[in-house]
């Protein structure tokens, strides 16, 4: 169908005021165009004002309309395409080509969440759960209703759950400091991400505040995972402390070890609570395998025995032995670790 760039609209389902184009994607597909015209990669569909909704494609038309005006004609494939359809293309071109950006991620689980709040989407929401309903488990109802979630949504954009699983977080922590501080990391805020909102989504300020740090100093995802599990388990009021001796660390030193070493400097040296680097609740340790494998990581971490032991103590019922190997190789990494602590002090 023939139709003028002036009639082409965005897809109902970018968000025009947070959307932006990627200026080097942009000056590609000018060097391209210029060089061997339009091409009519576009798909469409009839809009209410007579024009057309393009499902993907905005980089394009923004290049074809600077360099054609909107008077110019081409021919693209006008389908009557349904407003998942027009949702689902759009998911997977953005994932095809923006998968670094921590912005259109999010963008696109806002939509997603827009679109199950439409008569159609309910529809589709509920297809999909049914077929997902009914396998067993030892979650609690709490991690089965946001593990199906976050599976549904994964369906239905055909994502990977990890990727829904980030732009969720981001969605809901809603910091735009930090959104600003992952897409500078272009390739890498993705993966940042993954991290912070896991470990540092209730608090704003420190989440943005290492966001920034991490891409400033080039950290990779494992140091800024570790960086922020860190300041997950130390005291708000102790994590910019800790940060400031991340950022100051020596260049021999790893920033994962400049949070540790800050850490338990602050645990050891003042009355405040020590840090912990096990999870506090019993959810965030997932059986057996997980549970031991925690108790092998301990020899980083100096951790308060009586959150240690309220959180051990929950798995007591359900498997004797892998509390009881916990426990045992637990005393045993603590009685050590506290050791050290005290003759670096008496020194």
């Amino acid at each position: 169908m023939k139709v003028k760039l002036g009639q082409l609209n965005p897809n109902p389902w970018r968000n025009q005021e947070e959307a932006t184009f990627d200026p080097v994607r942009l000056e590609l597909l000018k060097v391209s165009i210029e060089k061997t015209g339009f091409w009519d990669i576009l798909l469409a569909r009839p809009d209410e004002d007579g024009g057309c909704q393009i499902a993907f494609g905005h980089h394009r038309l923004k290049v074809a309309l600077e360099l054609f005006g909107e008077d110019h004609e081409v021919d693209i494939p006008v389908k009557d395409l349904s407003d998942e359809q027009m949702l689902t293309i759009m998911a997977q071109e953005n994932e095809t080509h923006f998968a670094h950006d921590v912005c259109v991620l999010k963008q696109t689980i806002q939509a997603a969440q827009k679109f199950f709040k439409t008569k159609n989407g309910k529809r589709k929401y509920a297809e999909i759960k049914k077929k997902m309903q009914g396998a067993s488990t030892s979650q609690t109802k709490r991690e089965i209703d946001i593990n199906l979630e976050r599976k549904i949504y994964a369906v239905f954009l055909g994502f990977a759950e990890n990727r829904v699983r980030i732009g969720r977080g981001l969605v809901d922590a809603d910091n735009p400091r930090l959104d600003a501080a992952l897409a500078k990391a272009n390739k890498g805020g993705v993966t940042h991400a993954s991290g912070i909102i896991e470990n540092l989504s209730e608090d704003k300020k420190s989440a943005a505040d290492l966001a920034e740090l991490a891409v400033d100093q080039g950290f990779n995802t494992k140091a800024t995972r570790a960086v922020a599990q860190v300041l997950k388990h130390a005291d708000k009021k102790d994590r910019p402390k800790i940060l400031k001796k991340v950022e100051k660390r020596p260049k021999s030193t790893t920033p994962e070890d400049a949070a540790h070493d800050a850490a338990i400097q602050i645990a050891t040296t003042s009355k405040g609570r020590d840090v912990s680097g096990v999870p506090q609740t019993s959810s965030s340790l997932d059986g057996e395998k997980t549970l031991i494998n925690y108790t092998a990581r301990l020899h980083e971490i100096v951790i308060g025995l009586p959150d240690l032991l309220q959180v051990f103590s929950e798995f007591k019922p359900h498997n004797q032995n892998a509390f009881k190997q916990a426990t045992t190789e637990l005393f045993r990494i603590l009685n050590t670790k506290f050791k050290i602590v005290k003759e670096k002090r008496e020194a």
